[in-house]
């Protein structure tokens, strides 16, 4: 998707469009959409970045670092309302995934 937006595609939204896919009960978890989060992270982070230069991946880093401390922060202010704190938490999960794409971790295979 980035390299086609970058191309100049047009990229819209289609709300009456009707969408379904069976879940595996086992992707109901919080410990799962926790590492589909990460791992969402480190693809955005890397593709997100248009050169490997070390100022764009500081760049990343930063802001990226930001906003998992920020969501965090917010996470903890939530503690006692289920829905919102794992809403923020999952969000500094997927922060620190971009994070970890600077340092080029692995990619772990979700769906092997």
């Amino acid at each position: 998707f980035f390299r086609a937006w970058r191309a100049g595609a047009k990229l819209g939204i289609a709300n009456d469009a009707v969408v379904y896919e069976p879940a595996d009960p086992a992707r109901m978890s919080l410990a799962w959409i926790r590492r589909r989060k990460f791992r969402s992270g480190i693809s955005y982070g890397r593709h997100s970045m248009e050169s490997d230069s070390l100022g764009e991946r500081l760049q990343l880093l930063v802001k990226a670092g930001a906003k998992c401390l920020f969501s965090g922060i917010v996470a903890l202010a939530y503690l006692p309302f289920q829905a919102r704190r794992n809403y923020w938490f999952l969000r500094a999960v997927f922060h620190a995934g971009a994070c970890s794409a600077v340092i080029r971790v692995r990619e772990q295979e979700l769906y092997g």
